[in-house]
């Protein structure tokens, strides 16, 4: 145990790289001397827990803007644990993606973003950028299903219940629509080598896919992690788990349904249609994220 009322910081920093503790608790961090300390234990390998007071969790992060450069936060911080009177409140993990902000729309504004995520139900939270001089947290408002998807959902809805009783309909984007039914209707649904279901895509103008409820759920679907690699002529999706079924998107638009290989790899040829769209998301830093 170290106190700067009994030596100064540059002899406690001192002390701390020539000791090189596994672990460190960094209690009552204040001035800018701690910080500037907490990063360069943090940067050089020991695992560092500093203990502040803050009203809320991101007010721990905004202590660091303006003291440490932006693009190094995720590096110094990437989880943030909000006590509240002993007990745990919150927990928010921190990282960089090369994104649109959230509430922009043009692709020409993409940029490094740090997203503040809560752990639990993987939602972020909070987004931090530069604009223009200026870095910015913004609070990440709910997504709202919008009125006029709404409204779509209902009538494919109606339509479809001609048909099945039992479904839930979800759209996807302006062209696609994924609408849940019952595991031992979904082959009457598609029809023989598809025809059913190619008649529906005609008569409403929309690509279908169809899941199983017994299956998955739109609500329980949850992100899963991966790592992407070009390999050859594929780009490769690594989930390692094997014979799962997944969804990929681009941003919030659905982009393809696949079943992962024995080895637990998607695999999206790169000179296939949805490889160009795929490569041209990757080069222009969209989110791209699975769910299963």
């Amino acid at each position: 145990q170290y106190s700067k009322n009994l030596a100064s910081n540059g002899e406690i920093h001192d002390i701390m790289f020539l000791s090189r503790p596994d672990n460190v608790i960094f209690d009552e961090m204040r001035d800018s001397p701690d910080f500037k300390l907490y990063v360069d234990i943090r940067l050089g390998g020991s695992a560092v827990i500093g203990v502040m007071h803050a009203a809320t969790p991101i007010d721990a992060i905004q202590r660091f803007i303006g003291r440490i450069e932006v693009g190094m936060i995720p590096s110094v911080l990437d989880t943030i644990i909000f006590i509240d009177k002993g007990v745990i409140t919150q927990v928010f993990t921190v990282k960089m993606q090369v994104k649109v902000p959230a509430g922009m729309k043009e692709a020409d504004l993409a940029r490094p973003v740090i997203v503040v995520k809560d752990l639990e139900s993987d939602k972020a939270m909070f987004e931090i950028y530069s604009y223009g001089e200026e870095t910015v947290v913004i609070p990440i408002e709910k997504n709202e299903v919008s009125p006029a998807f709404k409204f779509a959902e209902k009538q494919i809805k109606k339509e479809l219940q001609k048909h099945i009783s039992k479904l839930d309909v979800e759209m996807l984007s302006n062209h696609r629509v994924r609408i849940y039914v019952p595991k031992r209707e979904k082959a009457r649904i598609i029809g023989s080598k598809g025809a059913n279901i190619m008649a529906l895509e005609k008569k409403l103008g929309l690509n279908i896919d169809v899941v199983a409820l017994e299956e998955t759920s739109r609500r329980e679907q949850k992100r899963m992690s991966y790592h992407i690699t070009e390999r050859g002529r594929n780009i490769i999706f690594q989930l390692d788990k094997p014979g799962l079924t997944v969804d990929i998107f681009i941003e919030d638009t659905f982009f393809l349904t696949s079943k992962t290989s024995k080895k637990g790899e998607v695999r999206v040829n790169k000179k296939s249609e949805l490889g160009d769209q795929l490569l041209d998301a990757l080069d222009s830093g969209k989110n791209v994220y699975v769910k299963s």
